[in-house]
Order: structure tokens, then sequence, then C-alpha cells
């Protein structure tokens, strides 16, 4: 376990000049493994990653079997009980191009990035009233559609924590009017427009 980029280092160093050693990592690892060419690597629980209802999933997944495959000299295993998932064949493929156009048609339908703008409003309290409180902002935010979902953490020293989701089609933002309702929301709702995760 690596609490600096100095221990990490040492594990690196410790990993290159051994003769048969095993790096675990996480994707934290990899930039630590950029000048390196494994013999074999290992990604493990895959099928975990594809689980995750993330807006740029599936391009992480593309980019960390992509780097895998590149710096891997004989043998890259994926563990995962989906071998013919589309961007697992395409990464291996080395077909970028594919998946540009799959995630590109994928994006447009659900109105991802960038053919829509998601805003994603966080409450953390009790369970019930956290609840209560998002599902108001459906009527608030009327006509626009929100989805109401609890976090993928929903838990934070007893609390519990719930989002509330606006998908704003493209051509639709900035849009001062929504603008103006998402300044007047009380502070303890916290707002991100064009969040990094939807989770």
């Amino acid at each position: 376990t690596a609490k600096s980029h100095a221990d990490a280092m040492k594990i690196m160093n410790a990993w290159r000049e051994s003769t048969n050693g095993i790096l675990i990592g996480t994707v934290r690892a990899l930039p630590y493994l950029r000048d390196v060419n494994p013999h074999t690597s290992v990604i493990a629980s895959f099928d975990t990653l594809l689980m995750l209802p993330d807006v740029f999933m599936q391009e992480r997944l593309f980019d960390l079997l992509s780097f895998m495959r590149e710096i891997t000299v004989k043998r890259l295993v994926v563990q995962t009980r989906s071998p013919e998932q589309e961007t697992l064949r395409m990464a291996l493929a080395g077909d970028g191009l594919a998946f540009f156009k799959s995630e590109d048609e994928r994006r447009k339908m659900f109105s991802y990035p960038p053919y829509g703008v998601p805003i994603k409003i966080t409450l953390q309290g009790k369970q019930k009233d956290v609840m209560e409180h998002l599902e108001v902002l459906k009527e608030r935010f009327a006509p626009h559609s929100v989805s109401v979902y609890p976090a993928f953490v929903s838990k934070i020293k007893g609390s519990f924590v719930a989002h509330a989701l606006l998908q704003i089609p493209s051509s639709e933002w900035p849009n001062e009017v929504l603008e103006e309702s998402l300044k007047n929301l009380p502070p303890v709702y916290r707002v991100e427009v064009g969040p990094e995760s939807l989770l």
C-alpha cells in the first residue's frame, strides 16, 4: 500500500528489481506503469466496473484495456463473465474507430455529453427527509425530467446521501430560468453541472 508518491516509487523499484515479482494495484497504479513492460497483466473483476452507472465508464474501460494491451509484452488476461462485451472486444482488437462510433451513438441515445448536460443535485441527511425533498424537485424543475436515486455510497457518517439528476439537451443549455432555480436552492443542496460521475 502506498500512502505517497515516494512510497509508490519504492514499491515500483522493488518490483522492477525482482526476477519474479507480482505487482497488485488499482487504476491509481497505472501512471507508474508507463515505462515498464510486464510479461503478463491481469485485470480482475472487470464485470464490477461494467455495472457502475457512470456516464464515462465505457470510455474509461476502453482506455484501461487499451493501455494494458499496449504495455503488456505477452499475455493480457481479463476476468469476466461477458467476453463478448462490446467495449472489451473492441479494445482488445485495438479498434478505436468502432468504439468511438458505438460510444457516440450511446451518448446520443441517452443525452450524455456532448449531446446533453447532466445536472446532479446531491442532498444528505435522514433518508425519509432526503427522498421527500428530492422528490419535490421533480415538480420544481418541470417540464425537465428529474431522476431521484441513492448515491453509490449512500451512507456517510450515519447520514443518507441521494441525488436528483436532470438531463438537459445541449441545445437548451445554458438556460437562464433553470440556472436561477438552481441558484435559489438552499445551500444544503450540492449542485454539479456536468459532473465527473453520476454515482
